[in-house]
């Protein structure tokens, strides 16, 4: 059976997380579609009504997840995949990291997959 945790901030009263990278609304429990982009990233579409202003959103799934589970360290502004599959949202696949650390960890991951292509 799944857990499910809020969002943080103002999505907090509409919008809950799980561990496995799903987002579902709070009051009628439905899963939000997820929505492949281009990059190989997932957005969800966030929809809420508050005071009589309309407030939409379309963020990143990998980033909603880490900032539910994941504990933010100082000085870090990017979620790794750590496997590099950017679809996969899963909490044990998500670390913050610098900038550097990302692009380092990006540039390990093409060099790893160039020399498994060489080998075969």
């Amino acid at each position: 059976m799944r857990r499910w945790y809020d969002l943080q901030g103002f999505w907090a009263d509409y919008y809950q997380v799980c561990r496995s990278g799903r987002v579902r609304n709070k009051r009628t429990k439905r899963i939000l579609a997820e929505r492949p982009q281009h990059d190989g990233y997932i957005k969800v579409h966030l929809h809420a009504t508050a005071g009589g202003v309309v407030h939409d959103a379309y963020p990143r799934l990998h980033r909603l997840v880490a900032e539910a589970f994941c504990g933010r360290p100082a000085n870090t502004t990017e979620v790794d995949h750590v496997n590099g599959i950017r679809s996969d949202n899963r909490v044990c696949n998500l670390r913050w990291v610098t900038r550097q650390e990302n692009q380092l960890a990006i540039k390990q991951r093409k060099q790893r997959k160039e020399r498994q292509r060489k080998a075969s």
